[in-house]
């Protein structure tokens, strides 16, 4: 899978869309995870765009792919410096390595949605990216917007009930073994 095919930084709701999109069809276990918290302040080490390789990125919100490939779930995320496709425990490891009673703050939470169904509700007119006076955050891409409108912010908000489901780390690593 190349993760450059359709790659913009700081987009990558619409990098991870592409991505469900090239799935094989009989790619049934695969998810858009998006990862928040309700401070909107999540650190995930081993980003390309941080200051040096021991700091961490704090992201407001950041989504990467999870798949299945034959026994191993593996995770996509073409802003890491860990070499995809990266085994989802070590992504887990190596990328969220917060104590969470020092920093609660930026514990991550995730919100995993199938691949089709993310594909089929996703919307993103890219507003989120403006600044107050129009000008943009960062370049976006060149394809076009996802949808009308926008309901990015409804994936985000991790105590919302919307499509989904809502792990912290200790559950979804559960979840990664229950589900071999």
């Amino acid at each position: 899978m190349d993760l450059q095919e359709h790659y913009r930084a700081r987009f990558c709701e619409e990098n991870v869309w592409h991505l469900c999109g090239v799935l094989p069809e009989a790619s049934a276990q695969a998810y858009a995870v998006f990862i928040s918290n309700a401070a909107r302040q999540v650190a995930i080490w081993r980003q390309r765009s941080a200051e040096s390789e021991d700091q961490p990125v704090v992201w407001d919100y950041h989504v990467v792919l999870l798949t299945r490939d034959d026994d191993n779930w593996q995770i996509f995320d073409a802003d890491s410096r860990l070499a995809p496709p990266c085994a989802a425990r070590e992504y887990l490891s190596a990328s969220f390595i917060l104590q969470p009673g020092a920093h609660a703050h930026f514990c991550p939470i995730f919100r995993l949605v199938p691949a089709r169904q993310y594909r089929d509700t996703l919307c993103s007119d890219r507003s989120h990216m403006l600044n107050a006076d129009g000008s943009w955050q960062s370049p976006p891409p060149p394809w076009p917007c996802i949808g009308e409108g926008s309901n990015l912010m409804r994936f985000i908000e991790m105590g919302e009930s919307f499509i989904g489901q809502v792990h912290d780390i200790a559950s979804l690593r559960r979840w990664l073994d229950s589900n071999p």
